[in-house]
């Protein structure tokens, strides 16, 4: 095969040149959020992006699916969305599920996390005394009761103190949720450039963020493996919220029931019931 002529080399170079000049601004655009109309109009879109952490997962977008989340991709990216507000709704069998409407604008991805809770959390009751099965010297296996440590921490942990720990600031990744009248008041530390996207409605942010009960706040954490959830008691029992107030706060609850009380330690969540004590799988 003969090597192509100098003359037909250059007119490649000079065709590649043009293809790339028309081309790459459109590209650009493109990437941008920028569309073509059916009018042969030119409009500028954006996106929505939830972070579900889930497999089996469906999402709908305004009441239509539009994506179930698989095991490796647990997000759903919706892309070429025009500036307007849309209403976003992930669900999931035996799981509580999660709306929002939320803002889309030109040239942005709005981001968002769901708050996806079992309607029958697993309870694990801890005992003062737990079964060990040992061998006797006959080979014969018997039970026997030992006192069960974790019990006794638990104990300590519910038992009243002095300086009302359960109502005092907590921060976890430079935001600060408080307690202030029974009602949590979350805010940013931080610098304003990485301020959470659950503050802003595109460029206006918020100062701080109020997470409230009718009954009143009592005790209080930040949930457990998430900065953006906050867990708390009320009267009426035990519930977790978002923090993201851009439209209605998703509320739901772990156990209603009169009495209850809280606290969280070493990533644990445990709750009292009378005289028992639980841990909860969420």
């Amino acid at each position: 095969m003969q090597p192509l002529s100098r003359k037909k080399r250059l007119s490649y170079l000079v065709l590649s040149c043009l293809l790339f000049v028309i081309l790459a601004p459109s590209a650009i655009l493109y990437a941008k959020g920028y569309r073509l109309t059916n009018s042969l109009q030119i409009t500028r879109t954006g996106g929505l992006y939830v972070s579900v952490g889930l497999s089996g997962a469906q999402v709908y977008l305004d009441g239509v699916l539009v994506k179930e989340t698989g095991r490796f991709q647990k997000g759903a990216l919706i892309q070429n969305l025009k500036p307007g507000t849309y209403t976003i709704r992930v669900e999931k069998k035996e799981l509580y599920s999660w709306e929002k409407t939320l803002p889309v604008f030109r040239e942005t991805v709005t981001d968002a996390q769901t708050l996806m809770l079992p309607k029958e959390p697993e309870m694990i009751e801890i005992l003062a005394k737990k079964e060990t099965p040992k061998e006797s010297s006959t080979s014969t296996k018997t039970i026997v009761a030992e006192k069960n440590p974790q019990y006794d921490l638990v104990v300590e942990l519910f038992a009243p103190k002095k300086t009302a720990s359960s109502t005092e600031e907590k921060i976890i990744n430079k935001l600060s949720a408080e307690n202030k009248d029974g009602k949590i008041v979350v805010t940013w530390l931080g610098e304003e450039s990485s301020r959470p996207s659950f503050f802003c409605l595109g460029e206006n942010c918020q100062e701080e963020i109020l997470i409230s009960s009718k009954s009143g706040i009592g005790s209080f954490y930040f949930m457990p493996g998430r900065d953006d959830l906050i867990i708390f008691q009320t009267r009426n029992g035990i519930y977790v919220s978002e923090i993201d107030n851009r439209s209605e706060q998703n509320i739901q609850p772990v156990w209603e029931k009169w009495g209850l009380e809280l606290r969280v330690s070493d990533n644990t969540i445990y709750i009292k019931d009378g005289k028992k004590y639980y841990t909860v799988s969420l």
